[in-house]
């Protein structure tokens, strides 16, 4: 974010920073591509999950901010060139530039889809398909209540094509805003000035200067009044009203400007030299240490972003060191393809995973930056360049030829999703044990299975096994365990329960129990409790004895409703972890559910529970996964851990399985 991130400033992205050979250019300025492949680097890192780079996602803010100075500029450029603005010209080369290589990033997913994505992936693509085709995916991701903060938990591959849409949308009504603003300006010039390129453009800037000014402090308004930590920020987040204000501050300046040659003289020597690299430096600062669960960045945090951006840029107008070490053949070179990097890097790391090519930690992610880097070459130098530069399908068939391929990716995606399986992690057995019993053959065991994430791979592991062997009931709730009050996830910054949780494992575990009558329940959490938590206004630190007392009464709590049908209890252990997922990222690591000694510490206080009472049963999973007492991801050259560094991969899942069954056989018998 989200956030997914935000594509690359879409017209300004190739080398004349113009939007093609008939539109007004700006000249070249390799200082601004270097900025921009900058900040790609950034959304990629933090997509992979880089556990120094937890504010990469940030990098959205500096490319909307770079997007709005740019064409902002073409527009001003425009109106002083001919004293008009071409709204449908500017509509017609943004269509140019951004859906050619959109169109072939969405039919390659829709295509590759049927293999590589899962079932709750394929149950949402073709909606957020033709979202994305249309620009309106972040309404979508509102309308389904799909926040940015669960971007890893099973995301859609076309999930960063959020900003893709908020910027269509941004562009447009301003073009719109600045043909009114030029009729406007044009009244109130005599007669005798309307052929003056300066006077035009002073015009032009003394009315939309306000207007942009209000839009501006409306959208900063709207951004922190309609965040809402209980829902992680989700309109806030992805609405188009709280986000357009990072646009609109690059706008602003290039409005201010007139033009992006005018800071000269000392004023830009200052601001080559001292302002822009201590922007620069606090951009860098803020990528490194900030997680996108922070509520200051929905209280001015996103708009002060967009200034800081906004004074680098400007500073690369200006020659000088910035410029210099921006403008350097990598930056720059990945800066003219970030398009293509961004388009493609999300649905790459999503399925280029650990468990379909073997490799994990570096040398997999140098293969999925590899493969980003070949596939945004290939759409750089075959779609994005020819089309944009009219060398092929030039005039209308450029319109037939995209219409031809929007029906096209909308025909795959259905043929994608025509019938797709019921999701992995919600199921249900559908062996009837009563009718099994009735027949005499003796039925399986019914098994419920409670629990968080981690749960949920474990019933998917149980779910593989022979139908005839268990009847398995899955009610998990990845995200949700025992720990309904906030928890600490970063120095200094709580974090809600989730309200996905709703109406709580209490309510939620009991109606399981009386609809399906177990013989076993198996339950496990934990990655939600191993945390300093706050009740009511009061802090309860995990090592301090309030910690270990409320603990305690919540596992005594759980295995009272659980055992109240007269099941018997599997109570499986947490493995120990080494949790990279964004939001997990802390200032103090050894204060969370990465630390071994608190995991430790949390299986100790399930054997404790578990020791007063002949209806449960303690299953180790943490010492068969972790056997000596720290996180690993392999067992006997087998990955049995995915690449978060908590959640199991299919082999996990099947040898946690495999150390579960025996005790549920157990329960069942007893």
């Amino acid at each position: 974010m989200t956030s997914t991130s935000d594509p690359p400033a879409a017209d300004a992205a190739a080398p004349d920073a113009g939007p093609g050979p008939r539109g007004p250019r700006l000249g070249y300025l390799p200082a601004l591509d270097g900025l921009r492949g900058l900040a790609a680097a950034g959304v990629v890192l933090f997509h992979a999950q880089v556990g120094w780079m937890p504010g990469g996602f940030l990098a959205v803010t500096t490319f909307f901010a770079l997007s709005g100075f740019l064409l902002t500029s073409l527009l001003m450029a425009e109106h002083r060139q001919h004293g008009t603005v071409d709204a449908r010209a500017f509509w017609g080369r943004r269509f140019r530039r951004l859906l050619p290589a959109a169109l072939l990033t969405l039919g390659t997913v829709a295509v590759l889809a049927p293999w590589l994505a899962t079932a709750e992936q394929l149950a949402t693509l073709r909606g957020d398909v033709v979202a994305a085709l249309v620009y309106l995916a972040n309404w979508r991701f509102i309308a389904e209540g799909r926040a940015y903060q669960d971007l890893f938990a099973d995301p859609s591959p076309v999930q960063h094509f959020w900003t893709l849409s908020i910027e269509e949308q941004v562009f447009l009504v301003l073009p719109l805003l600045a043909v009114a603003a030029a009729a406007v300006a044009g009244r109130w010039l005599p007669t005798g000035d309307r052929t003056r390129a300066a006077e035009r453009t002073a015009a032009l800037r003394r009315v939309l200067l306000p207007a942009l000014g209000v839009l501006t402090l409306a959208s900063v308004v709207t951004l922190w009044v309609t965040y809402d930590p209980a829902d992680d920020g989700l309109v806030a987040y992805y609405s188009t009203f709280s986000r357009a204000s990072e646009f609109l501050i690059g706008a602003l300046a290039a409005v201010a400007l007139g033009r992006p040659r005018a800071v000269g003289g000392r004023r830009g020597a200052t601001m080559a030299a001292v302002a822009g690299p201590l922007a620069l430096g606090a951009l860098l600062g803020l990528w490194v240490t900030t997680t996108d669960g922070s509520a200051w960045l929905y209280h001015g945090g996103f708009p002060l972003v967009a200034a800081l951006s906004t004074v680098v840029l400007l500073a690369c107008l200006h020659p000088g060191p910035l410029a210099t070490a921006l403008g350097t053949a990598p930056l720059r070179e990945l800066g003219r393809r970030s398009y293509g990097v961004y388009l493609f890097h999300w649905p790459v790391l999503l399925w280029l995973t650990a468990d379909r090519v073997g490799l994990d930690g570096n040398a997999l992610l140098a293969l999925q930056l590899a493969v980003v880097g070949g596939l945004a070459w290939a759409s750089f130098r075959f779609v994005e360049q020819p089309v944009r530069l009219r060398r092929v399908l030039p005039g209308r068939r450029a319109l037939v030829a995209a219409g031809v391929g929007m029906a096209a990716v909308v025909g795959a995606v259905g043929l994608a999703t025509l019938d797709p399986p019921a999701p992995e992690l919600v199921f249900e057995r559908q062996a009837d044990p009563t009718a099994t019993v009735a027949a005499g053959a003796g039925g399986p065991p019914t098994v419920l299975v409670v629990g968080d994430s981690l749960a949920a791979n474990l019933a998917a592991g149980l779910a593989r096994r022979d139908a005839t062997e268990l009847a398995l009931y899955d009610r998990t709730t990845p995200g949700c365990g025992l720990a309904e009050s906030e928890r600490r996830v970063e120095a200094g910054d709580w974090k809600a329960p989730d309200p996905d949780c709703a109406p709580g494992w209490e309510a939620r575990w009991s109606t399981a129990v009386g609809d399906i009558d177990p013989d076993v329940v198996v339950l496990q959490v934990g990655t939600q409790e191993v945390w300093d938590r706050r009740v009511d206004g009061t802090e309860v630190p995990f090592d301090d004895p309030r910690g270990a007392a409320l603990r305690r009464g919540e596992v005594d709590r759980a295995l009272d409703v659980l055992t109240s049908g007269g099941a018997r209890v599997v109570l499986v252990t947490l493995p120990a972890s080494r949790w990279t997922t964004w939001g997990l990222r802390l200032a103090d690591e050894d204060r969370s559910v990465n630390n071994p000694a608190w995991v430790s510490d949390w299986n100790a206080t399930l054997r404790q529970a578990a020791a007063g009472r002949d209806d449960v049963t303690v299953v180790e999973l943490g010492e068969v996964l972790t056997p000596n007492g720290s996180y690993q991801p392999e067992l006997d050259g087998v990955t049995v851990r995915a690449g978060d560094g908590l959640h199991l991969t299919d082999a996990g899942q099947d040898v946690a399985a495999s150390a579960v069954v025996p005790a549920i056989e157990v329960g069942a018998a007893g």
